[in-house]
Parts: structure tokens; sequence; C-alpha cells
């Protein structure tokens, strides 16, 4: 596999390209922004001898054929014969009121204007293609974006000329998707890190000239040996052999199988139950409950989970293939098990539907999610700890379930509330307007601060909403689960 970075204006003029043989540039963003660095950065990659992508970062509230124009008008005095051209299918930087209108957020659910962002992001895709592959015919032009939209806003697998999937989590060359990729981006730190499905440059060059398919996957090595199994009693190559079936399933057992490859004993019956269960309920024949040769357990796990949250009406990243209180309770009440929460010895949820609400933010989705990683942000701990919405400042923001709110203020994260929820989690809402903060008991859905951008790790008007083991200590973070 050939290797690379991509770079934008953050990298400078002058990144290190030493081992790079493709590189992406960020070239444009919207109809008047042009990347200051993109002609130095191009000029020295092509001085080492690497290939280039230019790619374009969209304003989804624009109609996406004026900006292919923008985008081609200003790349056209740098462009060479094996260049490809690339769409950065992500739009985390924008609320829903920039893509929608605030008018189009009336009325709605959080599911039904997520619903509606995607489907305008799958017009913007189909506008910017075109006019593209009119003005550029038979010039490549790859489909870059994050595993969580291909697998949540994508719903016709139109990949155009080739996905650049970017995917962090798993080992380079090895995407958790089941899609054909050309180039996987499996690392930011200290820079976005890439490999590429072509064997040489001579072979990235017969592609880009439009004189062979799109590669077939590379090979996968041949998996190790595997290890002698203790004789513990559990079969774990169910369900070719004897069935180790429980009748019921535990809360932390399931999230454990969402991040965790190695399990043993229970742990991994609960897994292969789990997805044996949900391929039998949503019918999908087509999938195999054991992974498939190269793929984690884990990315297979979320895989089935992340189906059947959306089975849920769930989106974005709330279908994230982690398993919460509430998607556990509703499988275990479809397959007729029983649910067991261990942490709080409870067989219900914490609380009834009616105890909580569907977002901090109504009518937002989530901008930024939990575990996001990019180079130079969030160095406290290498990853986005919570969840951001992005909104207009003096937003509500309501509490998620009952409990009481407690304040306090922070050089990073400004104006913070702090919700002590009756499920015993601490939710911290972050970068709040001064003077807008309630305190004292609250029930779901209430009213307990607005929106702003206080504190300097703000980056634009959000709310960043944190779930934490404690009230009072920053860092005890999990993705957020109400």
């Amino acid at each position: 596999m050939l290797t690379g970075i991509d770079v934008s204006s953050h990298q400078g003029p002058s990144p290190d390209w030493r081992g790079s043989q493709v590189v992406g540039v960020k070239a444009t963003q919207g109809v008047s922004y042009t990347n200051p660095h993109w002609k130095a950065q191009v000029n020295g990659s092509r001085a080492i001898g690497a290939r280039t992508i230019h790619y374009h970062y969209p304003n989804l509230s624009r109609d996406g054929a004026l900006e292919a124009r923008f985008f081609l008008d200003t790349i056209q005095p740098l462009l060479s014969d094996t260049d490809v051209l690339c769409l950065d299918w992500e739009w985390y930087d924008q609320s829903n009121a920039d893509i929608l209108g605030s008018s189009a957020l009336e009325g709605r659910t959080p599911q039904q204007v997520a619903a509606l962002v995607a489907q305008r992001a799958r017009e913007y895709r189909a506008q910017f293609a075109a006019e593209v592959r009119r003005l550029a015919p038979g010039r490549r032009l790859l489909l870059y974006c994050d595993r969580n939209i291909w697998t949540t806003v994508d719903d016709t697998s139109d990949a155009l000329d080739g996905l650049w999937i970017a995917d962090p989590d798993n080992p380079a060359g090895v995407p958790g998707i089941k899609h054909p990729w050309v180039g996987h981006q499996c690392a930011c730190d200290p820079v976005d890190q890439d490999v590429w499905a072509f064997d040489s440059l001579a072979a990235w060059d017969e592609w880009a000239l439009g004189g062979a398919p799109i590669p077939p996957d590379p090979p996968q090595p041949e998996p190790p040996p595997p290890e002698p199994t203790p004789d513990d009693g559990q079969n774990r190559d169910w369900p070719a052999g004897a069935s180790p079936w429980t009748t019921t399933l535990t809360l932390q057992r399931l999230q454990k199988a969402a991040r965790q490859d190695d399990l043993t004993g229970e742990d991994h019956v609960h897994r292969v139950q789990a997805c044996a269960s949900i391929r039998a309920t949503l019918d999908l024949a087509q999938d195999t409950i054991m992974p498939p040769q190269g793929t984690p357990w884990t990315t297979h796990f979320r895989y089935y989970w992340s189906a059947w949250q959306r089975s849920l009406g769930y989106t974005g990243a709330d279908a994230d293939g982690v398993p919460g209180e509430t998607s556990v309770y509703r499988l275990t009440e479809r397959i007729g098990l029983r649910y067991w929460d261990a942490d709080r010895q409870r067989d219900t949820p914490s609380t009834p539907t009616s105890g909580r609400v569907d977002a901090p933010v109504p009518g937002c989705g989530v901008s930024t999610p939990y575990g996001k990683r990019k180079a130079g942000l969030w160095p406290a701990k290498g990853y986005h700890t919570g969840d951001d919405y992005a909104c207009p400042e003096g937003t509500p923001v309501v509490a998620v379930r009952p409990g009481t709110v407690t304040v306090r203020d922070d050089g990073v994260l400004g104006c913070i509330a702090i919700l002590s929820a009756d499920n015993g989690r601490h939710y911290w809402y972050c970068h709040l307007l001064k003077g807008s903060r309630v305190t004292g008991p609250v029930e779901a859905g209430q009213v307990i601060a607005k929106s702003s951008d206080t504190g300097t790790g703000a980056r634009g008007k959000h709310l960043h909403f944190e779930d934490n083991a404690s009230p009072t200590t920053w860092g005890t973070d999990r993705r957020p689960d109400w």
C-alpha cells in the first residue's frame, strides 16, 4: 500500500512530507475561502515526487454546483494529469439551523431534523459531483468522510469514484466498513495519516488517468494461529458448536463487547448472542454472526448494534454501536430475555422513557461527536471528551434527566452547569452563557441554561456536553448516554 498524509492551513506551508507518496491538500471551503498555504503545500509535496489530492470542504446551506465551480476555478492553475479531486463530505462545524434554516427546525424532533440534514448532505453530494463531472470529465473524484457519516448518512453506497474513509480506531488498511475503499485515514496524531490501496505510484497513475478500475481491497495478512483455549467450559467458536445461551443480557457486558476484542466466557456469549438476536430480529440474512477474517470483534459487534439503534429511530452519534440502557432494554423486550444493570442492581432502565429527553439542545443534533480525534485539538486527553451541539448564542439547553444542578466556572470550559442525575451520572454542560444558569432540583426537559462560547476551549457558539462519573473531577468521561 502507498502511504501519505493530508493537510490544511493548520499545518503551515511546509509540513514534514517525509515518507509521503500521496498527499491530500485542502484547497477550498464554501465559495470564498482558499487555503492560504495550498500552493506551497502542493508544490512542496510534488518536490518529493508525491501524488496530489485537492479537496473541498462544503457548506451544506449552499448549492453544491456553485461550490464545485469555485473549487475547480481555484485549483485549475496547479492541476496535473495524475491529480485527483475530492469532496470532504463532513459538516461538524455547521449547526442544523445553519444548514436548514431556523424555521425548518420548528415542531420537529431531533430524529426528524437529523434525517433532513442527512437528506441535504446527500443532495449536496449529488450536486457537487454532477458539476465536477460536467466541467472536468474523466477526472477522478473521491468522497472523503468518517465512518460515522458513511454508516449513518449515506443510503446508496455512492462513493463517487472511490471512498476515502476516516477510521483511526482500526489498524491501517483495515477500516471498519464493508464497502470497497481507495484510501484509509488511519491515524491523526501528530498529523492525519493515510494508506492507499495501490501497490505502486505507477498503479496510482494508471487509475488516476482512468486506465484501471478501483483497486480491490488489499489482501489481509493471515491471522496468527489461535492460542490454546482454556478449558473453562465455554465454546468460543459458538455458534458453530453447542450454543451456551444466556437468559439475561447485562448492560455492562454488552458495553464491554463494543470496546474490547479479547473477551471470553460469559462476555463472549453476550456479544455473539446479541449479534445473532439482532440478525434474526432485523432479518439481516446476508450478514454473518461471526466477524469476517481481519475484522475486529468490536467493529463487527458495533455494526450490528448500530443497526439495532437505527431500527429504534436513533441517528448520527446516537447510533454509534455502543449499547445504552434503552437500546439494551428494548432488545431484551423484543427477544424475551431479562435485562440487568450490574452497576445499579436493576432489572429495568433507571427511569421510564418519560424521565428523559432526546437531546440536551432540543432540535439540534451532534455536530462533533465524543471520541473524535484531530491533530492539534483536545490535547488534554487526545480525543473529544463529549458531544458538541452547534447552536446560536442564547439557545436554551435542558436537563436530559431529572436531577440536581450545580454550577462552576473553568478557564477552558467556561461557565458550566453540572446535572447530577437520578441515574448516578453527572452531565457537564459547558461554554454556557454567563448569568443564564439555574441551580437546584430540575425535571427532565427543564431549561437549565443557555448556550454561548465562554471559556478558551470554545471554537464557535455551541454546547459541549459531557457524561462524567464525578461532579467535581474532569476527565472521568464516557460516551454520553442517558
